[in-house]
């Protein structure tokens, strides 16, 4: 679908999921969000205690666009 001159796309995922406060998978998840978005670092920082990752095991995927 396109709207306003842009391809509108999205991602559904249904299953468990696991927060993660710290940790060996939360630091993997801060290496690669620094990875592909560098400005987060000197910007927002990411930090343990005041930042979750969400690992989740899929049940159910559905894509649109994607």
């Amino acid at each position: 679908m396109r709207l306003g001159g842009s391809t509108l796309r999205g991602l559904s995922i249904s299953g468990k999921a696991t927060i993660h406060e710290d940790g060996p998978v939360w630091d993997r998840c801060r290496d690669l969000l620094y990875e592909k978005f560098p400005q987060y670092e000197p910007d927002a920082e990411i930090v343990p205690g005041r930042t979750l990752a969400i690992e989740i095991d899929p049940t159910w995927v559905s894509r649109g666009g994607v």
